[in-house]
Protein backbone atom coordinates (compact mmCIF):
# COMPACT_ATOMS: atom_id res chain seq x y z
CA UNK A 1 0.00 0.00 0.00
CA UNK A 2 1.18 3.53 -0.74
CA UNK A 3 1.56 6.38 1.72
CA UNK A 4 -2.11 7.26 1.37
CA UNK A 5 -4.84 5.39 3.25
CA UNK A 6 -5.50 3.16 0.23
CA UNK A 7 -4.28 2.62 -3.31
CA UNK A 8 -7.57 3.99 -4.66
CA UNK A 9 -7.04 7.14 -2.60
CA UNK A 10 -3.49 7.34 -3.97
CA UNK A 11 -4.73 7.00 -7.57
CA UNK A 12 -7.52 9.51 -6.96
CA UNK A 13 -5.08 12.13 -5.67
CA UNK A 14 -2.73 11.52 -8.59
CA UNK A 15 -5.61 12.12 -11.01
CA UNK A 16 -6.60 15.29 -9.17
CA UNK A 17 -3.01 16.55 -9.35
CA UNK A 18 -2.86 15.78 -13.10
CA UNK A 19 -6.16 17.68 -13.53
CA UNK A 20 -4.63 20.71 -11.78
CA UNK A 21 -1.53 20.53 -14.01
CA UNK A 22 -3.82 20.41 -17.07
CA UNK A 23 -5.33 23.68 -15.85
CA UNK A 24 -1.86 25.26 -15.78
CA UNK A 25 -0.94 24.94 -12.10
CA UNK A 26 2.61 24.01 -11.12
CA UNK A 27 3.20 20.63 -9.49
CA UNK A 28 3.76 21.85 -5.94
CA UNK A 29 0.63 24.02 -5.93
CA UNK A 30 -1.32 21.13 -7.44
CA UNK A 31 -0.18 18.89 -4.59
CA UNK A 32 -1.20 21.48 -2.00
CA UNK A 33 -4.58 21.82 -3.70
CA UNK A 34 -5.35 18.15 -3.06
CA UNK A 35 -4.03 18.43 0.53
CA UNK A 36 -0.90 16.29 0.20
CA UNK A 37 1.36 16.16 3.24
CA UNK A 38 5.09 16.85 2.87
CA UNK A 39 5.73 13.10 3.08
CA UNK A 40 3.16 12.41 0.36
CA UNK A 41 4.72 15.07 -1.87
CA UNK A 42 8.16 13.53 -1.48
CA UNK A 43 6.84 10.10 -2.36
CA UNK A 44 4.99 11.38 -5.43
CA UNK A 45 8.09 13.26 -6.63
CA UNK A 46 10.05 9.99 -6.49
CA UNK A 47 7.38 8.13 -8.51
CA UNK A 48 9.00 8.17 -11.98
CA UNK A 49 5.85 7.06 -13.84
CA UNK A 50 3.75 9.75 -12.16
CA UNK A 51 6.38 12.45 -12.73
CA UNK A 52 6.55 11.52 -16.41
CA UNK A 53 2.74 11.94 -16.64
CA UNK A 54 3.05 15.36 -14.99
CA UNK A 55 5.78 16.39 -17.45
CA UNK A 56 3.87 15.15 -20.51
CA UNK A 57 0.65 16.82 -19.30
CA UNK A 58 2.48 20.14 -18.86
CA UNK A 59 4.13 19.85 -22.28
CA UNK A 60 0.80 19.17 -23.99
CA UNK A 61 -0.78 22.14 -22.21
CA UNK A 62 2.09 24.37 -23.32
CA UNK A 63 1.82 23.17 -26.92
CA UNK A 64 -1.94 23.81 -26.97
CA UNK A 65 -1.50 27.31 -25.55
CA UNK A 66 1.22 28.16 -28.07
CA UNK A 67 -1.01 26.94 -30.91
CA UNK A 68 -3.85 29.12 -29.60
CA UNK A 69 -1.48 32.09 -29.36
CA UNK A 70 -0.29 31.51 -32.93
CA UNK A 71 -3.89 31.44 -34.19
CA UNK A 72 -4.62 34.70 -32.39
CA UNK A 73 -1.37 36.13 -33.73
CA UNK A 74 -2.42 35.30 -37.31
CA UNK A 75 -5.69 37.16 -36.79
CA UNK A 76 -3.88 40.17 -35.34
CA UNK A 77 -1.38 40.24 -38.23
CA UNK A 78 -4.20 40.07 -40.77
CA UNK A 79 -5.56 43.23 -39.12
CA UNK A 80 -2.14 44.89 -39.34
CA UNK A 81 -1.41 44.61 -35.61
CA UNK A 82 2.04 43.37 -34.56
CA UNK A 83 1.75 43.38 -30.74
CA UNK A 84 1.35 39.60 -30.45
CA UNK A 85 4.40 39.01 -32.67
CA UNK A 86 6.45 41.48 -30.65
CA UNK A 87 5.37 39.79 -27.42
CA UNK A 88 6.38 36.36 -28.72
CA UNK A 89 9.72 37.60 -30.04
CA UNK A 90 10.48 39.17 -26.64
CA UNK A 91 9.89 35.78 -24.99
CA UNK A 92 11.81 33.74 -27.56
CA UNK A 93 14.85 36.02 -27.73
CA UNK A 94 14.72 38.72 -25.02
CA UNK A 95 18.29 39.88 -25.59
CA UNK A 96 17.46 40.78 -29.17
CA UNK A 97 13.78 41.76 -29.03
CA UNK A 98 13.18 42.62 -25.36
CA UNK A 99 13.17 46.06 -23.87
CA UNK A 100 16.53 47.81 -23.84
CA UNK A 101 18.27 47.73 -20.47
CA UNK A 102 19.58 50.81 -18.69
CA UNK A 103 23.11 49.73 -19.72
CA UNK A 104 22.00 49.99 -23.33
CA UNK A 105 20.91 53.57 -22.87
CA UNK A 106 17.37 53.45 -21.58
CA UNK A 107 14.36 51.31 -21.09
CA UNK A 108 12.41 52.11 -24.22
CA UNK A 109 11.00 49.09 -26.00
CA UNK A 110 12.55 48.06 -29.26
CA UNK A 111 10.06 48.51 -32.02
CA UNK A 112 9.53 46.06 -34.81
CA UNK A 113 7.79 47.41 -37.86
CA UNK A 114 6.33 44.84 -40.17
CA UNK A 115 5.54 46.01 -43.66
CA UNK A 116 4.04 43.51 -46.01
CA UNK A 117 4.00 44.75 -49.58
CA UNK A 118 0.51 44.62 -51.04
CA UNK A 119 -1.14 43.75 -47.70
CA UNK A 120 -4.04 46.15 -48.18
CA UNK A 121 -4.77 44.81 -51.65
CA UNK A 122 -4.59 41.20 -50.43
CA UNK A 123 -6.90 41.94 -47.52
CA UNK A 124 -9.42 43.62 -49.81
CA UNK A 125 -9.33 40.69 -52.25
CA UNK A 126 -9.67 38.07 -49.55
CA UNK A 127 -12.47 39.82 -47.71
CA UNK A 128 -14.72 40.22 -50.73
CA UNK A 129 -17.89 38.13 -50.27
CA UNK A 130 -17.47 36.33 -53.61
CA UNK A 131 -13.78 35.59 -53.10
CA UNK A 132 -12.77 31.92 -53.17
CA UNK A 133 -9.46 32.69 -51.45
CA UNK A 134 -8.43 31.08 -48.22
CA UNK A 135 -8.16 33.21 -45.05
CA UNK A 136 -5.30 35.69 -44.91
CA UNK A 137 -2.39 34.52 -42.77
CA UNK A 138 1.27 35.55 -42.64
CA UNK A 139 2.13 32.24 -44.28
CA UNK A 140 -0.34 32.74 -47.12
CA UNK A 141 1.08 36.22 -47.73
CA UNK A 142 4.61 34.82 -47.94
CA UNK A 143 3.40 32.06 -50.26
CA UNK A 144 1.71 34.64 -52.49
CA UNK A 145 4.99 36.60 -52.63
CA UNK A 146 6.97 33.44 -53.47
CA UNK A 147 4.48 32.58 -56.21
CA UNK A 148 4.81 36.11 -57.64
CA UNK A 149 8.62 35.87 -57.57
CA UNK A 150 8.61 32.51 -59.37
CA UNK A 151 6.40 33.96 -62.13
CA UNK A 152 9.05 36.62 -62.93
Amino acid sequence: MGIFRSESSNDKRKEQIIRCVKLGMDLRTSMYTVACSDEEMETLEKDEKFMRRVTVTGAILEMNLIESHDSAMDIQLAEGKTGAVQWKLERINPSRWGKATKDEGGDAPRVMIVEIPGLEKLMEERHEPDSDSSPLTPFSILQDEEDADSDD
